[in-house]
């Protein structure tokens, strides 16, 4: 086919064409723009990162409860337990399993445009699907990291609101504890069975919501071994839980647990002679981001002190 053109034909293509390039550098200098419109930069143990203003695909490690407290459902998260305090609110999120062994092909099918990392060795790796900002999590108070989550998401106000009801709700828990007695009964925290027994500290979980948050009094084997040397746990033989084991007990519960019944040693001890036993869901237990610190203070208050009044 022989294609003709004309002095005037070539003109006007010429002149359709300059205008095409002109309106396609101004779009992708304008797309520009917007970009850096739309981000700003945020300060990390890391270094600086740039950020969605509005981040809308989040996918975040461990404390997705502290992103979900700051009113954003993330598209992407850890591994959910059984009676998690949120486990209803993330029906629609992808699941990723544990964060140590997430899959980058499903993180990037995912198209995230933020990731909340705790886990400082996969900052680089994620940085190359998306921002991605470490928390560093065991060196933060709740309030450090509320705060600075808070901020991230650009959701300042939201933590404020948030953490105020948080500390209204310890402030109230703890006089409400100590009404009943709990300025001078010992409580422990266990995990574990038969053969072997974990000690909770104050670092994480129920041990930092029943220790750091509630002000509960730890028996004094546990204050000096655990607490005072802030280990995260402590494991023991039975042979020795009588010496950390205080006036109630916690136990942090699982499917598929040994019976503790089938000690003697357990069943002698004074707090499951009183009744004065306690078992939280595991689910609820391992996490400590905001919503389920909350529903940890909820839990463990009404508990102990319905064994306080009651035996």
């Amino acid at each position: 086919m022989k294609h003709l053109f004309t002095g005037k034909k070539i003109v006007f293509i010429t002149i359709v064409s300059s205008l095409l390039f002109v309106i396609g550098c101004g779009n992708a200098s304008n797309n520009g723009e917007n970009t850096e419109e739309d981000t700003r930069q945020i300060k990390t143990e890391l270094g600086e990162v740039k950020v969605p203003k509005s981040p809308k695909r989040v996918i975040v490690q461990y404390i997705t409860g502290d992103v979900l407290a700051l009113g954003i459902e993330p598209v992407g998260m850890s591994e959910v337990y059984d009676s998690a305090a949120y486990e209803d609110k993330v029906k629609d999120v992808k699941d990723l399993g544990q964060w140590a062994e997430w899959d980058e092909e499903e993180m990037m099918d995912l198209d995230p445009d933020l990731i909340l990392t705790i886990d400082k060795a996969t900052y680089e790796r994620f940085s190359k699907i998306a921002p991605t900002v470490y928390v560093p999590y065991g060196e933060m108070t709740t309030t450090e990291r509320v705060t600075f989550i808070g901020d991230v998401l650009n959701k300042s106000s939201q933590a404020e609101k948030v953490l105020k009801e948080y500390n209204d709700n310890i402030i109230d828990s703890q006089k409400k504890l100590k009404d009943v007695g709990f300025d001078q009964s010992t409580v422990s925290i266990f995990e574990g069975g038969l053969k072997e027994m974990m000690v909770i500290g104050q670092k994480f979980g129920t041990g930092l919501v029943a220790y750091d948050n509630l002000k509960l009094i730890a028996p004094e084997k546990i204050q000096k071994e655990v607490l005072d040397k802030d280990e995260f746990t402590v494991s023991l033989s039975l042979e020795v839980l009588p010496e950390y084991a205080g006036d109630y007990i916690i136990r942090n519960t699982y499917d598929g647990m040994d019976n503790m019944n089938d000690s003697a040693i357990w069943k002698a001890l004074p707090a499951i002679e009183n009744k004065h036993l306690i078992e939280i869901p595991f689910g609820l237990s391992y996490y400590t981001d905001i919503l389920s610190a909350n529903a940890q203070i909820d839990f463990i208050r009404d508990q102990l002190i319905e064994k306080a009044t009651t035996n």
